[in-house]
Formats: structure tokens, C-alpha cells, sequence
């Protein structure tokens, strides 16, 4: 799901490739983004002083502590399948798709220049641009920060953060230490091993 919960992102290989989906859960969001985007666009401009000062008391409210009500999600599932478009359609597997907390930005791994790497690719409402090498990981798992401007990455044992605007990589290092207890340990082992020989194996009969 995007991080506002309006799309439903997924990966299909009906046409041969691993190509990314995206749906709107609500057909308004489908049928008037951009021209519910304009208006939002228009009335903002359009804001007298007094709107303005109002829109930061509200702010300050929100710094005070108190947390917004989390909407739940609405789905419309009626004609749901007409909604799904193909957001990325290269000749390349491509997978793992996040879309940052704005919808603007989607953020997925490709091999389309020959091996895996990070893209990411500028969308407006259903309209995905050209997208472009953000780095070169080969991540097996990404996740958005909840700041929304990096993406978490893990690619084997290997942990780290990429910058959405510039690209930069930064490794995450994490060091850990564990103490055994060597004598708990065997007599644990010799507690399993006794149990499986008297219940489950050894028939006194």
C-alpha cells in the first residue's frame, strides 16, 4: 500500500516480464486526479491571510502532541480491475515498488541495465516519467523511512539507507555480541534427546 493508503501497488509476470501495477482503491482518485490536483493547486493560491493563520494554529495543535485520527481504509472494489495500470513496462524484472509519502516518487528494483539496481521514477496521478538509476544496490528488501525522504535497504547481510533526491548510500553497521552458556546448552540438548527416547521412541511394552 502507498504510505496514504489510495494505492495498491504489485508485481505481475502475466506478459512475460516482472512489470509493476498500481491501483487506485477509490475510482474518484482514478477518474479526477489531476483535475482534483489543479484545484487543490488553484484554492491554495487563492488562500486570504486569515486562511493561512488559521492553518497554523492547526499545526501548532499537531506539535502540541495531539495525534490525528488514523482514517481506515475504503476500498471500492466494484469494477476494481479497471482501475490497475501498468506503471513500469520494461523489458527487465522489475520489483519491490514503494511510492514515497507525497505519491510522487516510485522507488523499485530492475536488472534493465544488465544487473539489479535502484530506480526510481517521478509520478503524476496516472502518469509514471522515464526513470532513472538512483543506485547501485541489489537490495533484497526496501522500506521507506517514516520521514519519507530515504528508503531502507537490506541486500544480504548488508544494511543501509538511500537518499531519494540524491542517491547517496549510507551503510548501516551494526555490531552484537551473544554469551552462551555452553553447560545450559548440553543439558537442554540432553533433556530434548531423553524426552524424544521415552515418549516418542522406547516402548516399554
Amino acid at each position: 500500500f502507498s504510505p496514504d493508503g489510495k494505492q495498491l501497488l504489485m508485481v505481475s509476470g502475466s506478459n512475460g516480464d516482472d512489470d509493476i501495477y498500481g491501483v487506485w482503491l477509490d475510482r474518484r482518485d482514478h477518474e479526477r486526479y489531476e483535475e482534483d490536483r489543479d484545484r487543490e493547486e488553484n484554492e491554495g493560491k487563492g488562500k486570504g491571510k486569515g486562511e493561512e493563520s488559521e492553518d497554523k494554529e492547526g499545526g501548532d495543535e499537531g506539535k502540541d502532541g495531539k495525534k490525528e485520527a488514523v482514517k481506515p481504509l475504503k476500498v471500492d472494489a466494484e469494477d476494481i480491475h479497471d482501475r490497475v495500470r501498468r506503471l513500469i513496462s520494461w523489458p527487465s524484472s522489475d520489483q519491490l515498488p514503494l511510492l514515497d509519502k507525497k505519491g510522487e516518487t516510485l522507488v523499485f528494483r530492475s536488472d534493465a541495465m544488465g544487473s539489479r539496481a535502484v530506480f526510481k521514477a517521478e509520478v503524476d496521478g496516472n502518469k509514471v516519467k522515464d526513470p532513472e538509476k538512483l543506485a547501485d544496490i541489489n537490495p533484497d528488501q526496501l522500506e521507506l523511512t517514516q520521514s519519507g525522504d530515504k528508503v531502507y535497504y537490506r541486500s544480504g547481510k548488508s544494511l543501509g539507507s538511500i537518499e531519494l533526491k540524491s542517491g547517496k548510500v549510507k551503510p548501516i553497521r551494526i555490531n552484537g555480541k551473544m554469551k552462551l552458556d555452553r553447560e545450559g546448552e548440553y543439558l537442554q540438548m540432553y533433556r530434548e534427546a531423553w524426552f524424544t527416547i521415552k515418549y516418542q521412541f522406547y516402548d516399554e511394552a
